[in-house]
């Protein structure tokens, strides 16, 4: 089979052009990362596990991949671990009490949780900033009545006590991690949008806000790989769905950007977030992936984009040169704790995004919390708010007689002050009260 392009023209040989099939015309993934339908497409590879269509004059692909049938053993990572050693909270002991300290109380009040037999992943750090990843294999029926086997890891963080639950999911013949559980919405990279649970704690007498499904499995199912090719320095490109990077990604960048994993020899190893809208100042941003002792490591940088002249306008923002410098993300899961206690007064970690100026030890330049419409700029050694001139954020500890009169907000505000020494009270409008379940209306 050929198929020419010339001057808008096509010349065929044997079968030819056909319209989009129906499996990638109605697939969410190929709709969020290309969307368009009015296109037509040749075969370029036809198997038994895999149909791969070109899309004429496009530079994107489809990729139609079965559904995979080759069982736990096809994930060579999770092979390594299963067979690892077994968690019980009676064996951890001296520094690694921690890792008791912090399940177990979630394995109480979320009962699928204690009916997983878990394998350590590694050692046990003790660290301050530690984390541990722990996994489980969970038998299940199909929809159709067919014995299968979901993977699922478990990562416990140390400070501030957190556990999430990772479904390990196929996708193309390779495999990801996708967030379907968290214990505290507060400081979770990604808020699952069910199952809601409210979760109390007696060593503090606090409560918290959990949220998802540890117990979701997912029937294995055909995938679809979108790819493109920008040009040649970048290399083939796959676009990675939203879903695949909740929880490894904050939320507030997946909702701007979408991200595709560069194949090529100069970019492997890095995702490319491309902006879902036009924005006043476009960007772009790169997630570089790095192995450490601990595991993969991410750094992401975002770059300006120089806006194209007049005669350019028609160009894809893929193409966009860049300014000079970048910002980098800081992780305040692990970073700034004193900043990050204080912002989540008014957000979830999931939707504050702070950055530094890249190769820079000068700190946290700028703070985003989009769903607010807030921000903050560094100023010498304040941050202050873009949108209430004059007025910084206010970190040191507020006097008592202020303390009293704002906590009729229930401790979801943080205050902004100026040089005349005025204050601000500002107050989330996603701070909504919780009421304890079974507690009843006074």
């Amino acid at each position: 089979r050929m198929v020419s392009l010339n001057l808008g023209q096509y010349g065929m040989k044997g079968e030819g052009l056909e319209i989009l099939p129906a499996w990638a015309a109605k697939s969410q993934d190929y709709v969020e990362a290309y969307g368009r339908l009015d296109v037509h497409c040749v075969d370029t590879e036809l198997s038994s596990k895999r149909v791969v269509k070109e899309l004429v004059g496009q530079g994107h692909a489809v990729q139609h991949w079965t559904a995979d049938d080759r069982g736990t053993d096809a994930d060579a990572d999770a092979a390594h671990w299963l067979g690892g050693r077994r968690y019980s909270a009676t064996e951890v002991t001296g520094d690694e009490l921690w890792l008791a300290d912090v399940l177990e109380p979630m394995r109480k009040q979320v009962p699928v949780l204690a009916s997983w037999g878990l394998c350590v992943r590694g050692r046990i750090p003790t660290t301050a900033d530690a984390e541990v990843w722990l996994g489980t294999a969970v038998d299940f029926r199909t929809s159709a009545s067919k014995a299968a086997t979901q993977l699922k890891e478990v990562r416990v963080q140390r400070s501030p006590p957190l556990v999430e639950v990772y479904d390990i999911l196929e996708y193309g013949r390779q495999f990801y991690r996708s967030l379907v559980f968290t214990s505290d919405t507060i400081w979770s990279l990604h808020t699952p949008s069910a199952g809601e649970l409210l979760l109390h704690s007696d060593v503090t007498a606090s409560w918290w806000l959990a949220a998802g499904q540890a117990d979701k499995v997912v029937d294995p199912s055909p995938s679809l790989i979108i790819t493109r090719q920008v040009n040649d320095s970048l290399g083939p490109q796959v676009f990675i769905p939203r879903r695949f990077l909740h929880g490894l990604l904050p939320d507030a960048l997946l909702e701007r950007y979408k991200f595709w994993r560069s194949e090529g020899p100069g970019a492997k190893d890095q995702l490319i977030g491309d902006e879902r809208e036009d924005r006043a100042i476009p960007t772009r941003v790169y997630v570089h992936l790095e192995r450490a002792a601990s595991g993969v490591e991410a750094t992401v940088h975002r770059k300006t984009l120089k806006k194209p002249m007049k005669q350019q306008a028609g160009r894809r923002r893929q193409l966009f040169a860049e300014e000079e410098g970048d910002d980098v993300l800081i992780n305040l899961q692990r970073g700034s704790p004193g900043l990050a206690c204080l912002l989540t007064r008014l957000e979830n970690i999931s939707h504050i995004l702070a950055w530094t100026v890249g190769g820079s030890a000068g700190g946290i330049r700028e703070v985003e919390l989009p769903r607010l419409r807030l921000s903050f700029t560094r100023s010498g050694h304040r941050l202050h708010c873009n949108q209430h001139r004059g007025f910084w954020l206010m970190e040191r500890v507020s006097p008592a007689t202020v303390q009293s009169q704002i906590s009729q907000w229930g401790g979801g505000t943080v205050m902004l002050e100026n040089m005349a020494g005025e204050l601000m009270v500002i107050v989330s409008a996603l701070a909504e009260p919780l009421r304890a379940a079974g507690s009843t209306a006074s």
